[in-house]
């Protein structure tokens, strides 16, 4: 019974290292990728109808699960040319597990 237990919590703790490896490294290549090949500006046009315009942004992701976003001069624009946002520097830091961020701080 103690062998079954200890496999268990060890496939359990190898998935949950996986997952963390994953949103620290294999997530922001991925996303960092579509962000500066234009599709993220293409996706946004296609579902919203909003212009994306941007000199550089990026993701960057933590160990506590949470994610920046850091982009400068910013610039959201609707379908008749009106500023929804235009911004110089922008970031925002959200958590996806707000309970697990809260403990590991």
């Amino acid at each position: 019974m103690n062998k079954i237990i200890k496999r268990i919590l060890f496939s359990v703790l190898a998935l949950a290292l996986i997952a963390e490896f994953v949103f620290i490294l294999v997530l922001p290549a991925v996303i960092n990728r579509q962000i500066k090949s234009g599709d993220a500006a293409a996706m946004l046009k296609e579902k919203t109808g909003l212009n994306l315009s941007f000199d550089e942004a990026k993701i960057v992701t933590y160990p506590d699960f949470s994610v920046k976003f850091l982009s400068s001069n910013l610039k959201i624009t609707s379908a008749d040319n009106k500023n929804v946002l235009k911004t110089s520097d922008f970031d925002i830091r959200f958590a996806f597990f707000l309970f697990y961020s809260e403990i590991c701080r």
